[in-house]
């Protein structure tokens, strides 16, 4: 089975960032390839995955236990 692998500047373009702030996401957890001392490689299913994992869901807000404002 073939994985498809992107470059550190597709992976920037499809995300709409900079190569740069990529390469900081390898010390967050990105996982990638490294072939050389500046080229890497991240497979798709990877980065969809690593992209999933940084989903932030916020909690339903707290209900107030204290009764309509202005109501007494």
């Amino acid at each position: 089975m073939s994985r498809e692998r992107l470059t550190v500047a597709e992976v920037a373009e499809e995300l709409r960032v900079s190569p740069d702030f990529v390469r900081k996401q390898f010390k967050r957890g990105l996982p990638h390839i490294r072939l050389g001392e500046r080229m890497y490689l991240i497979d798709r299913e990877d980065l969809e995955s690593w992209l999933e994992s940084q989903k932030v869901r916020n909690p339903p807000p707290k209900k107030s236990s204290a009764g309509p404002a202005g109501a007494e």
